[in-house]
């Protein structure tokens, strides 16, 4: 009996989660749009704009890191940026499949559907999201020191190329949500494993010298 309650309520808060997750997605990609927006987002989304900016961060950290730890630097980038795609695209995606909204029958008619393509794989989670948001942190770990109190414009960077997923129609909040958490731990944990290489790295520098 008491297992059939936890089990009803445990239902009624996934239904819930899942109708709060319509009402925003009809809110972002249906009501609170513009002209701008339409243009603007939609370019959020394609290598050809983020790219230029990771190619200059890794060139500002070749130039401010000495060659043992910008090759630390380089290796948790890349570890932080595989971790994520492994996680979010392939594992995940693979356990949890849910259709996207730009498929879904529900939305057929509705959904502002701005981009010339729609994957066929799950919409849950966002590869966007945790991909993007697992690079804000592990840049925001290791140059906060020389970017200051705009280090924090990685995760506005973040949350916008996110944003854009929703709102072109391609992705639900909910699989925004859950990709920058899981983005965001992997970062965190990669960023911290870097921190102590070059701390142990630059101890031992020291104690040659």
């Amino acid at each position: 009996m008491f297992m059939a309650i936890l089990q009803l309520i445990r239902n009624n808060m996934i239904e819930d989660i899942i109708q709060f997750d319509y009402v925003l997605f009809i809110g972002i990609n249906q009501i609170f749009h513009c002209a701008f927006l339409d243009h603007v987002l939609p370019f959020l989304r394609i290598p050809i704009v983020w790219v230029p900016l990771y190619l200059f961060l890794i060139l500002f950290a070749a130039k401010q890191f000495s060659g043992e730890h910008f090759l630390y630097w380089v290796l948790a980038f890349v570890v932080v940026i595989s971790l994520c795609d492994a996680i979010s695209s392939h594992v995940i995606k693979s356990l949890i499949y849910r259709m996207r909204p730009c498929y879904n029958q529900l939305w057929w008619g509705k959904v502002r559907h701005l981009t010339t393509y729609c994957s066929g794989t799950s919409s849950f989670t966002s590869s966007h999201a945790c991909n993007h948001f697992g690079m804000a942190i592990f840049f925001y770990v290791s140059l906060r020191d020389y970017f200051k109190r705009y280090a924090v414009a990685f995760f506005v960077w973040a949350f916008f190329v996110s944003y854009a997923q929703v709102y072109v129609g391609v992705h639900y909040p909910l699989d925004i949500f859950c990709g920058a958490i899981i983005g965001t731990t992997l970062g965190f944990f990669v960023s911290q494993f870097y921190t102590q290489l070059t701390l142990q790295a630059t101890k031992n520098n020291a104690e040659r010298n």
